[in-house]
C-alpha cells in the first residue's frame, strides 16, 4: 500500500538539527531509526520524506530487524541532506544497495534479510545513544570486540552482551585471525573452506552416537557456556581459524578466490596430522578413519591398499600387500587339498 503522505518527499530536504554519522555496517533502517530518535521524530515519518514507499511488510515490525530498507540515488541524495553526511560515506558505512527504480523520483522499497548475522555494536567503542543499532557482519567478521573483549550482543535470538575472559580460545582465535589476515595471501580463500569445513561437520556413524566425535563434544560444552547454539559461528570459531591457518600454508590454485576453492593436499595423511596438532584433537588417530569429516573432507581417494602414500617421495608397498594376500589365499589352498 503506497504511503498516504505522498507529498512529503517533495519537500525542499533540510539538515537536521542534530546529525548523527552511521556506524560500519549498520542497518539502513537502524541508521533511519537511530536519526529519526535523536531529532525527537518517528522512523515513519523520516522515511515519507526520504521517499515513496509502501507501509511495513509486517505490523509493527519497523523496529524490527527482518526488513532493511533500500534507496534509489535520489532518495540517498536526500538522506545525505538530513543526516549532514556524504551519500558516498553512507553507501560504504552501511554497505547498502541501491534499488533500480526510478531515478528520477525519490523511492524506498523493503528488502527482506535472510542470511546476514546481526549483531548490537560494543557500547565502550560507540556512543550510549547507538546501544540499540543493527550492525551486519561479514562473511568472515567474528561477532565480538577485539577492543574490549566483548562478545556482542544479539537482537534474534536475544543474547546480552558477555566478556571475553571465561572464553580465552575465542580471544587468542581473533588475535590469530588478524595476524594471518595482514600475513596471508590465501588466508580468505583458505577461511571460507574452514567455515564450510566446520559449518557441514557431521556425525561420521550411527554406531558413534553414544561416542561422539571429539569436536562434537567441545563444541557442545563451549555452547552450553555461551548460550548458542552448537552450530552457532562463535562456538565453532576457534577450530575455524585453527583449520584455515592449516590450509593457507598449503599451496592453492590460480582461481582460489572462486567459491568452493580447495587447496592442493598431495599427502592426505600428512596434512591429517597436522590436522591433528593444529586442533589439538585428543585422537589423531580418528582422522584416518574413512568416515571422519576431515578425512571425507581431504576426498582420498578410493584404493585398495596404502591409500595415505605419498605419491611423490614414498616408495609403492602395494606389491607386498598383494603378496601377502596372495600368500594367505594359498596357504588355505593347501590345506583344503591336505585334508
Amino acid at each position: 500500500m503506497t504511503n498516504a503522505q505522498g507529498g512529503r518527499w517533495r519537500d525542499t530536504a533540510r539538515t537536521l538539527p542534530i546529525s548523527l554519522p552511521p556506524l560500519p555496517g549498520e542497518l539502513l533502517i537502524s541508521y533511519v531509526r537511530r536519526l529519526a530518535v535523536t531529532n525527537h521524530t518517528h522512523p515513519t515519518l523520516l522515511i515519507s520524506h526520504l521517499g515513496r514507499h509502501e507501509s511495513h511488510p509486517e505490523a509493527g515490525g519497523l523496529f524490527a530487524d527482518t526488513y532493511d530498507l533500500t534507496l534509489n540515488r535520489a532518495a540517498l541524495d536526500r538522506l545525505a541532506v538530513y543526516s549532514d553526511s556524504p551519500s558516498r560515506a553512507l553507501l560504504n558505512a552501511t554497505r547498502t544497495v541501491l534499488n533500480a527504480a526510478d531515478w528520477h523520483a525519490p523511492t524506498c522499497r523493503w528488502a527482506k534479510l535472510t542470511t546476514q548475522r546481526l549483531v548490537r555494536p560494543c557500547t565502550r567503542c560507540t556512543k550510549a545513544a547507538a546501544a540499540d543499532a543493527t550492525i551486519a557482519l561479514t562473511e568472515h567478521q567474528p561477532g565480538i570486540c577485539s577492543t574490549h573483549h566483548q562478545i556482542l550482543a544479539r537482537p534474534d535470538p536475544p543474547i546480552d552482551r558477555q566478556q571475553l575472559g571465561p572464553f580465552p580460545e575465542i580471544a587468542a582465535a581473533s588475535r590469530r585471525h588478524r595476524r594471518l589476515r595482514r600475513r596471508r595471501n590465501t588466508f580468505t580463500s583458505a577461511l571460507r573452506a574452514a567455515l564450510q569445513l566446520t559449518a557441514n561437520w557431521r556425525p561420521y556413524a550411527p554406531k558413534r552416537r553414544s561416542s561422539p566425535e571429539h569436536l562434537e563434544i567441545r563444541w557442545q560444552a563451549r555452547a552450553m557456556r555461551l548460550g548458542l547454539p552448537n552450530t552457532d559461528d562463535l562456538v565453532r570459531y576457534p577450530e575455524t581459524i585453527a583449520l584455515a591457518d592449516l590450509l593457507s600454508t598449503l599451496p592453492w590454485p590460480p582461481d582460489h578466490e572462486i567459491p568452493g576453492a580447495r587447496p592442493i593436499i598431495s599427502a592426505p595423511v600428512d596434512f591429517l596430522a597436522q590436522a591433528a596438532r593444529y586442533l589439538h584433537y585428543p585422537a589423531p588417530r580418528d582422522l584416518l578413519g574413512r568416515g571422519h569429516p576431515l578425512c571425507r573432507w581431504v576426498a582420498v581417494p578410493e584404493g585398495p591398499a596404502y591409500w595415505w602414500r605419498d605419491y611423490a617421495s614414498e616408495p609403492d608397498r602395494t606389491a607386498y600387500f598383494l603378496l601377502r594376500k596372495a600368500k594367505t589365499v594359498l596357504d588355505r589352498h593347501r590345506k583344503k587339498g591336505s585334508d
